[in-house]
């Protein structure tokens, strides 16, 4: 576990990832790319632009640069395999807790993760990780991003190039290995880019973990359960417990986040 500084923490290797996996997701590219928009098209039967899942308006010349989400109805990516993977993750934020304490009660729940393939040529561009694209008068129907307050990114292969994570406001450039672990701010903070991949395709497991309480009207609805390998948001009810077991294990103090009683008046 290193803290690279403003709060990014880089878990190296901690899972190993099986070698049918990127084969299997490479099968699922070109169901997600049409899943994921819906598009427009001109009079001449070209893509003007498409819509993707969250809403958000995406131009012709930038489809085919920007990354390709492997979600959407009808997509499971490998269950045994990304089941682990939450798992390993939410024991990494147990971790990460025990760095930064008060991050613990802005965690409600997780949002399942889903695979972000960048094929030669891709980038994504610079953002952070809870803004919806407001602009005031345009408000965005799906505001779940809102919420996210830890966000997460395992690289699950090694054969490209290029394809860092740059954050400028804190000056790092962050190249990560198959089975690393990036774990960050979701806020204006942690601002960052994936720069070009070069060569090669990069695949990784992107995962949130957020607050709040469920708003169907804003794309927010949280369940009890989430099944492996889809994406969805899940409460974590027993998360206190888990850090608590953590830092008795570790020997060390428990912070006042975990002892402070529920002060909501009814």
């Amino acid at each position: 576990m290193k803290h690279l500084g403003g709060g990014l923490v880089l878990f190296e290797k901690i899972i190993d990832v099986p070698d049918h996996i990127i084969p299997e997701l490479s099968e699922m590219v070109d169901v997600a790319f049409n899943t994921m928009y819906d598009f427009t098209y001109n009079e001449e039967g070209e893509i003007e632009y498409g819509v993707n899942l969250s809403g958000h308006t995406v131009y012709k010349d930038d489809l085919h640069s920007d990354p390709i989400r492997i979600t959407g109805p009808g997509i499971v990516i490998n269950p045994e395999f990304f089941g682990l993977c939450d798992k390993v993750i939410y024991q990494k934020l147990l971790k990460y807790f025990s760095l930064f304490p008060d991050a613990f009660p802005c965690v409600w729940w997780e949002i399942g993760g889903h695979v972000a393939y960048y094929p030669t040529g891709s980038k994504y561009g610079s953002h952070c990780d809870n803004d919806v694209n407001y602009v005031y008068g345009d408000v965005p129907i799906d505001q779940s991003a809102l919420n996210q307050t830890i966000s997460c990114s395992l690289v699950l292969n090694n054969d490209f190039e290029g394809g860092t994570m740059a954050f400028k406001y804190l000056d790092l450039d962050v190249k990560l290995s198959a089975g690393d672990l990036l774990m960050f701010p979701s806020n204006f903070v942690a601002t960052h880019e994936v720069k070009e991949v070069t060569k090669g395709s990069r695949y990784s497991y992107l995962a949130n973990f957020a607050q709040g309480s469920s708003a169907p009207d804003r794309n927010v609805v949280i369940q009890n359960t989430r099944e492996s390998g889809t994406q969805g948001k899940s409460w974590l009810p027993d998360i206190a417990k888990d850090f608590k077991e953590l830092l008795e294990k570790e020997g060390k103090p428990i912070p006042p986040v975990l002892t402070r009683l529920p002060d909501h008046g009814r």
